[in-house]
C-alpha cells in the first residue's frame, strides 16, 4: 500500500502536467500572431510594419528573458508588449479596419484564443 499511493499521486498529476504550456512556445504564438496581423504598431509615436513589431517584440523578449524575468506569457506581455520602457508610452496596434488597440489588450486576447485551443 505504501507503494501504491505515491505512484497514484503521480497518476493524479499527469493531466495536469500534460496541459501545461511551454512559455517560450506561447510566446513564439505571439510574436507570430503580430507579424502576421497585418496592423500597424505605433512606438512612441512612430508608425511600423506589423514585421517591424514582431522584431521589436522579440529583442524585448530575449532581454528579459537573458535577465530571468519572464516565467510566463503575462510576463511577456507585461514586460515586452505594453510600453516603450524609455518614454513609459503604450504601445498601440492599429487594426487592419482602422480600429486602435492597446497592445497589451490585443496580446493578452491573442493569448486567450491560444489558450482555447
Amino acid at each position: 500500500m505504501k507503494k501504491i499511493l505515491p505512484l497514484l499521486a503521480i497518476c493524479c498529476c499527469l493531466p495536469l502536467f500534460a496541459h501545461a504550456e511551454n512559455t517560450a512556445d506561447v510566446v513564439a504564438a505571439l510574436i507570430a500572431q503580430t507579424k502576421n496581423s497585418g496592423a500597424t504598431f505605433i512606438r512612441n509615436g512612430k508608425t511600423h510594419s506589423a514585421e517591424e513589431a514582431a522584431a521589436h517584440l522579440q529583442k524585448k523578449y530575449d532581454h528579459f528573458l537573458k535577465k530571468g524575468k519572464i516565467k510566463s506569457p503575462e510576463d511577456f506581455i507585461k514586460l515586452a508588449g505594453t510600453k516603450s520602457l524609455i518614454s513609459k508610452k503604450d504601445y498601440l496596434l492599429k487594426l487592419p479596419d482602422g480600429t486602435e488597440v492597446k497592445s497589451a489588450d490585443w496580446l493578452t486576447a491573442q493569448l486567450a484564443g491560444l489558450r482555447e485551443k
